[in-house]
């Protein structure tokens, strides 16, 4: 049982050390404007024809 423990607890450790150095290099969480603006735009660069931004971006294009 003491093994299970502590094997989780390493794991867990290794997990935690692995996400912050990935998230220094890469960002893993969005920011407050990409989720204003929509996240399939800032992720895969999609729009949709009814959403805000598309009807935005159509008039100041204009």
């Amino acid at each position: 049982m003491i093994t299970l423990v502590a094997i989780a607890i390493v794991t867990f450790r290794s997990s935690f050390i692995f996400y912050k150095i990935l998230d220094r290099c890469i960002p893993i969480r969005v920011t407050f404007d990409q989720k204003e603006w929509g996240l399939g735009i800032s992720q895969q660069g999609i729009v949709m024809d009814s959403s805000p931004v598309y009807i935005l971006l159509k008039a100041i294009s204009v």
